[in-house]
């Protein structure tokens, strides 16, 4: 095909279409050409969306004229200024620079430091002390700071040394230590170090276990013959195909671990190969390769089909091997699928709602919505019984049928008394069929023919009752009764979370003892993971009704021991204490003084940085100083998980001078970091990162921040070198002291 431009000519290009795997333009021309997505920017795995948009007009090199049937090809990564010389100017060896984990190796770790500019640090200087494996320190997406160690631009390398770092950081952190350091040795001088891998060598024999077989279906012969030997040569192990019925028996022979396939295949497609083997627990990553025109015109189907990845032919090869390191150190690979589902009817009411994530108000709606749409109901009711008048309440709804609120008096004579008093469900297949009897209470208040209600445990208590209706008889069949019965614990569950969450917040004093704390977390831990591991074995092996009932008893008897314990954490405390004019120095040294003996035991020192003349805040005192004592005490026990002796908290004091009138608390230690992944999770209810964690700590800080007007979140984190948890309290108000 004859064309007017030459490769390497620079032309203006107008964005069409922005897709996740590349984008469509169109040349002053009317010429359409594609960019894939590593020649959209200097960093090559960057999300298109975020890079271009549509109708933006962009430069770009010629890197392929069109073809027959394929698109020209271009590149606006090669416009782009080379950013090598300005960091080069900027940085030196010796400087300390902070980037973002990439990539990880078997002899170690990729870092991002600046558009376009990586740098690597060997196994050897991942840390002070002896690291077998990068995953087992560093995972993608998490930063890190280093000391740069060796710069050679002209051949854009960069070598780094997080040793290094905290070797210069211990020496200059020297003078706050000595109040408690003793004097040591100096560290032995550092091993040289491995050198770069080299991206043309073959996998190690660990990265090929890692990976596991992998299943390459085109029915193009020229295609796939050197796509495997590729694949051979580089030390994995392949099995290929040339279309799905012979996909399908490759499989049955020898699993694999991984599965990229021509989205057109004779037989079929792709994306039906790819639903086979999930029907069947395999494979548990899923890689499409087209052209780039078929993978836009089916890209909802794509999406919805959750295929891990998408190469766009000719395909990169580059890419294809970063994928395959990638999925080589993928923390994620391992458990997504060794878990097998013997009962995929039965809803997956635990993963449909994340009560930790919704406000406080909308989880209980949010899980009855979910139990509602997965019943195939018109509608939702969650009734409450008063346990001295026993008048019945509507605690939450959802759906479109109308409802008389007025009548609301008449079901303390209904199914609804009943499923709550006699703990037994409630089913009416078809009202109008049995002249009404009992379900004429409930038949006022909203117009149905198939009712289904089922108790709810609370506590150890029954004093709640989800309901299910539909306009039309036998909507419901014994299998929704199971599924609604599994859905109950959900809302018991979800309840039960609410009235813990409650017991917090009223406490106006608060434990201040870390020991007990501990103690009282760690005993709740211990029930919130057994709850949700019978939850889990109630949706996978649940035969029987029956079975369903003592499994639901179980719950019901771990439910009542929370409820114990957070009675017992509510006479520890004190009730009625009044909100204060508080100087949050003051709290910061009395806790200071409270945890100092735990610090010392440790060999943990603390260094006090406070603000003078800070403004004063309102709020509860003994709140206050909990929260303090539960960073602290969660940085002292952090610290203790590094082999190194190097630990210094320091807390800082700081009044924000912009107008968003805030005392801001920094908590800055020199513990093994937290992955990225988990800044935000790390506030959940029962989530720990460390060995025989109680996951309360970080959650009651939120908690009872919140309950201050305060917020609190990880700042920054550097693995291995520390972790900064900020929080903010807002100032007193002239009018909040009256």
């Amino acid at each position: 095909m004859n064309s007017s431009y030459d490769v390497g000519q620079h032309v203006d290009a107008t964005v069409e279409q922005v897709l996740p795997f590349g984008v469509f333009v169109r040349l002053a021309d009317d010429t359409q050409a594609y960019i894939r997505r590593r020649e959209l920017s200097l960093d090559p795995d960057t999300p298109p969306a975020t890079v271009v948009t549509e109708g933006e007009t962009l430069s770009a090199a010629v890197l392929s004229l069109p073809e027959a049937g394929k698109h020209m090809e271009l590149s606006r990564r090669a416009t782009l200024p080379d950013p090598w010389p300005d960091f080069a100017h900027r940085f030196h060896v010796g400087d300390t620079v902070q980037g973002k984990v990439t990539r990880l190796s078997s002899i170690g770790v990729f870092v991002r430091l600046a558009p376009g500019v990586s740098g690597f640090v060997p196994l050897t200087e991942l840390a002070p002390w002896p690291v077998e494996k990068p995953e087992d320190l560093l995972w993608v997406g998490d930063e890190i700071q280093a000391t740069i160690t060796r710069l050679e631009p002209d051949i854009k390398r960069l070598r780094l040394s997080i040793r290094a770092y905290l070797k210069s950081r211990e020496t200059a952190t020297a003078i706050v230590e000595k109040l408690v350091a003793k004097n040591e040795a100096s560290l032995a001088e550092q091993p040289v170090g491995a050198p770069e891998p080299d991206p043309s060598s073959p996998a190690t024999p660990e990265d090929r276990q890692r990976v596991g077989y992998i299943l390459v279906v085109d029915d193009h012969a020229e295609f796939r013959a050197p796509l495997v030997n590729w694949l051979v040569q580089r030390g994995y192990c392949v099995v290929e195909a040339q279309d799905m019925t012979e996909a399908l028996r490759r499989v049955e022979q020898q699993p694999c671990q991984i599965l990229l396939t021509d989205l057109n295949l004779p037989d079929g497609d792709g994306l039906e190969l790819a639903q086979q083997l999930r029907r069947n627990a395999r494979p548990p990553w899923i890689c499409l390769m087209s052209s780039p025109d078929w993978l836009a015109e089916r890209s909802a189907e794509v999406e919805a089909a959750q295929v891990t990845h998408v190469f766009v032919k000719p395909v990169d090869i580059e890419e294809i091997d970063a994928f395959l390191l990638q999925v080589a150190y993928s923390s994620d690979a391992l458990p997504r699928w060794q878990v097998t589902r013997h009962f995929t009817s039965l809803p997956d009411f635990g993963s449909a709602v994340e009560t930790t994530k919704l406000p406080r108000a909308g989880r209980l709606q949010a899980a009855l919505q979910k139990m509602t749409e997965l019943l195939n109901a018109e509608k939702g009711i969650l009734f409450a019984m008063e346990p001295d008048s026993q008048a019945i309440s509507i605690l939450a709804q959802t759906g479109s049928l109308p409802l008389q609120t007025e009548v609301l008096y008449e079901l303390a004579d209904s199914p609804v008394k009943d499923v709550i008093r006699e703990m037994t469900p409630a089913f009416e297949r078809n009202f109008s069929a049995q002249a009404g009897g009992r379900f004429r209470k409930l038949a006022n208040l909203l117009p149905f023919e198939t009712c289904l209600g089922v108790p709810v445990e609370v506590q150890g208590e029954v004093r709640h009752a989800a309901f299910f209706f539909h306009r039309r008889p036998r909507a419901f069949s014994d299998h929704h009764l199971r599924d609604a019965l599994a859905g109950a614990v959900l809302l018991s569950g979800v309840l039960e979370f609410q009235q813990f969450d409650e017991y917090m917040r009223s406490s106006s004093a608060l434990l201040l003892s870390g020991e007990i704390a501990l103690g009282f977390s760690h005993e709740v831990y211990n029930k919130v993971s057994g709850l949700e591991l019978m939850l889990r074995n109630l949706q996978s092996n649940a035969n029987s009704l029956e079975e369903q009932r003592l499994s639901l008893a179980s719950m019901g008897n771990l439910i009542q021991d929370m409820k114990t314990i957070a009675e017992t954490f509510q006479r520890i405390t004190h009730s009625g204490a009044k909100r204060e004019v508080l100087d949050v120095n003051e709290i910061v040294q009395r806790a200071d003084l409270l945890l100092r003996p735990l610090a010392r035991k440790e060999r943990v020192t603390v260094a006090l940085h406070l603000a003078p003349s800070l403004p004063p805040i309102f709020g509860h005192s003994a709140w206050l100083q909990q929260i303090f004592l539960n960073l602290m005490l969660n940085a002292v026990q952090q610290m203790a998980l590094k082999a190194d002796k190097h630990r210094l908290l320091e807390i800082k004091t700081i009044s924000a001078r912009d107008q968003s009138r805030v005392v801001q608390v920094r908590f800055t230690d020199t513990g093994p970091g937290i992955h990225k992944q988990y800044w935000e999770q790390v506030f959940a209810l029962g989530f720990t990162t460390r060995p025989g964690g109680t996951g309360l700590g970080l959650f009651l800080v939120r908690s009872l921040l919140e309950g201050m007007g305060g917020i609190v979140k990880v700042e920054e984190s550097f693995i291995p070198c520390g972790t900064t948890f900020v929080i903010e309290l807002p100032v007193l108000e002239t009018t909040e002291a009256k």
